[in-house]
């Protein structure tokens, strides 16, 4: 038992590291997109230089966060 629980701490914890470095790689590519001209291709191509595939007018899943770290 005292396995399982430190199993789900472990796991938890990488889960968590995962999903708020990718939540600060949205925030990175937000900041990066807001100092280009605008246009959906250059909005589109910094997105994905920070391991965001998505179009413009998408919204981030939690499962792009954790892929974003990876890309």
């Amino acid at each position: 038992m005292k396995t399982l629980i430190t199993l789900t701490a472990i796991l938890t914890l990488i889960f968590s590291a995962l999903l708020i470095s990718g939540l600060n790689n949205y925030k990175k590519a937000i900041e990066a997109t807001q100092k280009t001209n605008g246009s959906d291709s250059e909005i589109t191509d910094t997105m994905c230089n920070y391991g965001f595939n998505l179009d413009v007018f998408e919204t981030p899943t939690i499962t792009d966060y954790i892929k974003s770290n990876f890309k």
